[in-house]
């Protein structure tokens, strides 16, 4: 449970769901937001200002889109594609939308955020993917930590790539199905240039490699766009259906939990009936696989 004690008039989004507001000393109004599951620490946060507000509702689940920009955004407009990606996410993950509800809050600049049940997205960053569908990432990204990164997280940093490399990973898969076979094949051509950008300059890791990033882009090569590689290489090597199953049988079984690489080996044999070890030792452990 979160308290703000907070001037009158002002709004606020925080994890969970907003229970009743009420006086607090002072003059201030105490907003209390109350989270509906546990969720790593990491995650929570909380927005406080004056924020225009929207709202629509796709089946059971409800997309609120929040204007802190300053401006007066066509809310609606900006976010129309949020209900048929989380719908598609959903499908994918085996899971409906956690708390079957996703706040947006539109901030100034390129700013790119989630958080255990909403997500900061920076104005000139969506209006630059509105202006190139192709290359859109940043709805689609943040929304897809609500599975991948919130729901289910990394158990340490070295398996962080569970998080970003699938969710780099997922925004291709949505371009595949909403725009078709050269969208998923051009956002992982993105992905394998930042891979060569950084072996260019001697730097190459396994992607649950514990040591010390020289920068947040190689650190990014690694965990975001070499984990967005592994998992598209995976696909191709066991197969459409299999690779999905262990995706839906992955996040379910680790929903409201932590994991590691060897719960994604786990997961992805049982689903094809296959011996992984040597895939996952040269993409992930990097030659030695880790003990059971």
């Amino acid at each position: 449970t979160l308290d703000l004690c907070l001037p009158t008039g002002s709004d606020s989004v925080g994890v969970g769901r907003a229970e009743a507001r009420m006086a607090a000393s002072d003059g201030l109004v105490r907003h209390r937001w109350r989270s509906t599951r546990p969720y790593s620490p990491y995650l929570y946060a909380f927005a406080v200002g004056r924020f225009a507000r929207a709202a629509t509702r796709a089946g059971p689940d409800e997309f609120v889109y929040l204007d802190g920009a300053g401006g007066d955004a066509n809310l609606p407009a900006l976010f129309d594609r949020a209900p048929a990606t989380a719908a598609f996410f959903a499908q994918k993950a085996g899971m409906p939308l956690p708390d079957r509800r996703y706040v947006q809050l539109l901030v100034p600049g390129h700013e790119a955020q989630e958080t255990a049940s909403f997500s900061l997205i920076g104005k000139a960053e969506l209006d630059r993917d509105r202006e190139d569908p192709s290359s859109a990432w940043i709805v689609a990204h943040e929304m897809a930590h609500q599975w991948w990164g919130n729901l289910v997280t990394c158990a340490t940093w070295r398996d962080f790539w569970l998080n970003e490399g699938i969710t780099t990973f997922m925004v291709a898969a949505w371009k595949q199905h909403d725009l078709g076979e050269d969208a998923y094949r051009q956002e992982l051509d993105g992905a394998r240039r930042r891979v060569e950008q950084a072996r260019a300059i001697g730097f190459d890791k396994p992607l649950a490699w514990g040591g010390r990033y020289p920068s947040l882009g190689a650190r990014r090569a690694v965990q975001y766009s070499k984990g967005a590689l592994f998992l598209a290489h995976l696909r191709e090597t066991i197969g459409d259906a299999a690779f999905w199953n262990g995706l839906r049988v992955f996040t379910r079984r680790h929903a409201g939990g932590s994991v590691t690489s060897r719960d994604c080996q786990r997961a992805m044999e049982e689903a094809s009936a296959q011996d992984l070890s040597s895939v996952f030792a040269a993409w992930v452990y990097g030659e030695q696989p880790e003990a059971s």
